[in-house]
């Protein structure tokens, strides 16, 4: 079982480096977390804090490696309403890359009624993010693609900006 240890390195009074070792740290603490839990432990002491490192350890030989990070992307990660048109004047269409085995879903959005409808779709053969404008929307405006976490890959998230 893969765990997770942080190493909190201070200087004492004399200027020696010292270190301690802590185990069993919860694998979903941010750095931040992290950091704030370690400059609390040295100013318990008289040591002056210098750094926290965190320690993620896995045994090779016995354990499945970590979950993959898939690749989430757009062609387009900026969509203009007045340059980037198709060929009909109201529906927008991006080169969608996505090698995860998650679903894709949308939300997100930076206005409350966004006026777009978004969905995955094949053009061409190619896949593609296509929305439409369902009524005059502000812009600029802002989706999220979201995917899940799955047993093999990390859930991935990436913006989509609209703009006039």
């Amino acid at each position: 079982m893969a765990t997770t240890n942080i190493t909190i390195t201070s200087s004492d009074t004399n200027n020696n480096s010292v270190q301690k070792t802590i185990t069993g740290i919860n694998p979903d603490a941010t750095s931040a977390q992290l950091v704030s839990a370690a400059q609390k432990i040295v100013a318990l002491t008289d040591n002056t804090y210098v750094k926290t490192d965190r320690v993620d350890k896995t045994n090779c030989d016995t354990e499945a490696s970590g979950k993959q990070t898939p690749t989430l992307s757009v062609a387009l990660d900026t969509i203009s309403i007045a340059t980037d048109l198709n060929n009909d004047g109201s529906t927008y269409r991006t080169a969608l890359t996505y090698d995860g085995d998650g679903e894709l879903f949308f939300g997100g959005f930076s206005v409350e009624a966004p006026g777009f409808f978004v969905n995955k779709s094949l053009y061409e053969g190619v896949p593609q993010l296509k929305f439409a404008r369902l009524q005059e929307t502000p812009v600029p405006c802002t989706f999220k693609i979201m995917t899940t976490e799955t047993a093999t890959y990390k859930a991935a998230e990436i913006t989509v900006t609209i703009t006039a």
